[in-house]
């Protein structure tokens, strides 16, 4: 099962607030009405509190979002948006701690998206993906605001290589 991710719907005939965007991954637009608050910044970028999840612009790599701040061009990351499946024999995040986290910040699950930053590395001609699920990105969609969890245990890695 996936679940779409949608931050907030538009109503029909509203004009959206739309900012251009040129950095490394592209030019692109952002949607600010789709902005998402983090009262705390990110980690090791406090001053950014306000992004938007977008598509990567001529992504080779399907499924990956991007998360562009509002106040800085060149502050992006590339985030896995994580799901659950009843199914999933290995979860990168078990079931478990995540209803945990939405239940300490009172965020339902209705309303919850979680992201995983994600970087790349290429070495003879092999690329490798990682991601944090150490400090995932919790997002509650229905008030449009987020915070980075780090978990305090170590059960979960900063680096997980999740590529074959």
């Amino acid at each position: 099962m996936t679940k779409e991710i949608v931050i907030k719907k538009e109503k029909t005939g509203e004009k959206s607030n739309f900012k251009k965007i040129k950095n490394r991954f592209g030019e692109f637009e952002i949607n600010l009405d789709k902005k998402i608050f983090f009262m705390s910044g990110l980690l090791g970028m406090p001053g950014y509190r306000n992004f938007c999840l977008t598509e990567i612009p001529n992504a080779e790599k399907h499924g990956f979002k991007l998360l562009q701040s509002v106040d800085d061009e060149e502050s992006a990351f590339v985030t896995l948006p994580f799901m659950i499946s009843k199914d999933d024999k290995h979860p990168l995040i078990d079931k478990q701690d995540i209803d945990a986290v939405a239940k300490e910040l009172e965020v339902s699950n209705d309303n919850l998206v979680i992201l995983l930053i994600a970087n790349f590395t290429v070495e003879d001609d092999k690329t490798e993906v990682y991601v944090n699920t150490r400090a995932p990105i919790i997002i509650d969609a229905a008030k449009q605001a987020g915070l980075q969890y780090v978990f305090q245990n170590d059960k979960y890695e900063v680096r997980l290589k999740i590529s074959e």
